[in-house]
């Protein structure tokens, strides 16, 4: 189901999301269905809080939490055909079962 009541396009990120160190902009360039109208970057703030674009392997965990937030966000904004949303619906949800897992992991 399409969310017209949703702004239209804006240079401004519509979410900003973090996982760790990692930060990404989410963008919406227009209100058509069309996927590519998301754009979206991943970036990792370091202490001296300047942003790089550089990851290491000590970052992968962080990025799949990212990706997991990422495809629920843009799933969640309504702006994709019903089978893009459904898609990435249950990437989210597989990606949940793995950071699950490590949570598990740490607790115990």
């Amino acid at each position: 189901m399409m969310r017209p009541d949703r702004p239209s396009s804006s240079k401004c990120p519509i979410a900003v999301i973090g996982a760790g160190d990692l930060v990404s902009h989410l963008l919406r360039l227009d209100d058509n269905t069309n996927e590519s109208n998301y754009e979206f970057n991943a970036f990792r703030i370091a202490e001296d809080m300047q942003a790089t674009h550089v990851l290491h392997p000590s970052d992968l965990r962080n990025l799949v939490k990212l990706c997991q937030v990422l495809a629920f966000t843009i799933a969640d904004d309504g702006w994709l055909s019903d089978e893009t949303r459904a898609e990435l619906f249950e990437l989210a949800d597989d990606l949940d079962g793995v950071t699950r897992k490590w949570s598990a992991e740490s607790d115990g």
